[in-house]
């Protein structure tokens, strides 16, 4: 019975693959390409820092958050292992958190001491932007429209793909908001994993049946736009500025993306890692962790960047007043409010794609 469960299972692990794959044979824009991060051989041996103790509290100095890829993009923290002695810990990044740990609804104490360790992670060394977010929706909308238009290709008897070469032989459509749908699978290993003790411990009991192995197997559908309540700013016309504005206008491209739920930020997730992994594999290439968000201990080692607050600071520049015109703002001033979700980054586990320790 036992060995007839991990046959399924492994079955099903397969199937999903396969499917996840074929989903994704997509034409990469070069706009996610930098998504795909490799660290340099010079980077992947490197100090861990210097600690620096004084009477109540430690620190480290000269930590080796090292900033990489296309225009700094990625930052890179090797594998480490922090140790206070006992004294409270002043980490790199004191807004650490701030960050996006708090949407998955992670709670951090303060911190007397630290005795822990890290693997190597790279995370992005900016929240994801608006633009960024903009890609996978126009994705979304292109594979839509594809699909109803028939430009389908048969992979086998049971699967087919989008076929992203004809895109331009179809006519672009705007669809409702409402209707712009992502849908994708994943295995919960977690529960698979539990269930096998159960079954292991079952052996030396009464005989029961295993639980059905595609329950492990998850589905999400989720609406890719983001939903946003301004409705704490009192002053109307900058609440209705970022009501009109924030999600659409070119203006606020660079500016992180808010307004997504845990299921909505999963979703990108999981669509950024099935990008650079399909990239990878065209290339011949092993494939990377899953893109995911930070742990609180990742996010705590980022050094924090200059001018960042922990509020949502827009300047009020030419650019601005082009875009938007007069109003109850001066130029050279900034408008400050709070941000009405919490911004994230993308982090990855970072192993050598080489045969070799570093």
């Amino acid at each position: 019975m036992k060995r007839a469960y991990y046959n399924d299972m492994r079955k099903l692990v397969t199937i999903v693959f396969i499917v996840a794959y074929h989903a994704v044979l997509s034409q990469l824009m070069n706009e996610t390409k930098w998504i795909d991060c490799d660290v340099p051989d010079r980077y992947r041996k490197v100090e861990r820092g210097i600690w620096n103790f004084d009477q109540d509290s430690a620190s480290v100095i000269n930590f080796p958050a090292i900033e990489l890829g296309q225009k700094d993009k990625w930052i890179f923290v090797p594998s480490t292992t922090l140790n206070s002695e006992g004294r409270v810990f002043i980490p790199p990044n004191p807004s650490f958190k701030f960050e996006d740990y708090q949407i998955i609804g992670l709670e951090f104490k303060e911190l007397d001491s630290v005795n822990f360790s890290v693997q190597s992670f790279i995370a992005s060394n900016n929240f994801v932007s608006n633009k960024d977010y903009q890609l996978f929706q126009k994705w979304v909308s292109d594979s839509i429209q594809l699909t109803k238009a028939g430009k389908l290709n048969k992979i086998d008897d049971y699967t087919t793909c989008v076929d992203w070469k004809k895109l331009n032989q179809i006519t672009p459509q705007n669809f409702p908001d409402d209707s712009l749908n992502y849908e994708y699978w994943w295995i919960d290993f977690k529960s698979a994993r539990n269930s096998s003790r159960l079954i292991n411990d079952s052996l030396n009991t009464e005989a029961s049946d295993p639980p059905n192995s595609g329950s492990f197997i998850k589905r999400a559908v989720f609406n890719v736009f983001p939903t946003i309540d301004w409705s704490f700013i009192e002053n109307d016309t900058i609440r209705q500025l970022f009501e009109r504005n924030y999600t659409s206008h070119h203006f606020f491209g660079n500016y992180p993306v808010l307004g997504l739920d845990a299921i909505q930020i999963n979703g990108y997730l999981f669509w950024c890692t099935q990008q650079v992994n399909f990239r990878r594999r065209s290339k011949n290439k092993m494939i990377k962790n899953d893109i995911r968000l930070g742990t609180p201990w990742e996010l705590m080692l980022l050094p924090k960047k200059s001018g960042r607050s922990e509020k949502l600071r827009i300047l009020v520049d030419d650019a601005f007043l082009k875009a938007f015109g007069e109003g109850p703002w001066k130029k050279g001033e900034y408008l400050e409010v709070d941000y009405p979700t919490k911004p994230f980054r993308l982090v990855q586990t970072y192993t050598s794609q080489r045969k070799r320790r570093f």
